[in-house]
């Protein structure tokens, strides 16, 4: 065997691997896309309906027969995380809006939707573009502490307080 020979036949046998390793790469990276697209697709839309029948419930909530209420309690409940402080929050204050003011209710559900929103919009973006911080959860009571500013006209301090409230938490 030439020298010649023994070159063409290492290079061949490069060229043979590195299309084998090409092919590789190229697979992994069309399933990790595929498997992407199809948790997004699938997990947004199903959020989306999620965030959609829970402002059904409370926007229909006040208006509603008692054994309605019944009903969209329960579905509110089962819907909601159950270990979340701020939603447990929100079920009780549904039930405690029957005999009072419903805005603590309607804050609630929309900080709650808000937030779900938010989420869903960072999920679907691409790996690299993603924040480094979790979203933060706006409280009921941070945000009315924060309202009670500008209902007395510190505009200032309200515009101050809401950029620290909706800052991201670091991820630890």
């Amino acid at each position: 065997m030439t020298m010649v020979e023994i070159l063409n036949s290492y290079f061949l046998a490069a060229i043979l691997s590195s299309a084998f390793l090409a092919a590789i790469v190229t697979a992994y990276a069309t399933r990790a896309h595929t498997e992407r697209t199809i948790y997004v697709n699938n997990i947004t839309k199903e959020r989306a309906k999620w965030r959609e029948r829970i402002r059904q419930i409370i926007s229909s909530y006040p208006d509603a027969s008692e054994e309605e209420k019944s009903k969209m309690h329960r579905e509110l409940a089962i819907r909601l995380n159950p270990f979340h402080v701020e939603d447990i929050s929100l079920i009780k204050a549904l039930i405690n809006s029957i005999n009072s003011n419903d805005n603590e209710v309607i804050i609630r559900a929309s900080l709650l939707l808000k937030h779900d929103w938010e989420r869903a919009k960072e999920e679907a973006k691409p790996y690299w573009r993603r924040r480094i911080y979790q979203l933060h959860r706006v409280t009921y009571e941070e945000y009315m502490c924060n309202y009670k500013l500008l209902e007395n006209g510190d505009t200032d301090m309200f515009e101050k307080n809401l950029k620290k409230l909706t800052e991201d938490e670091p991820r630890y």
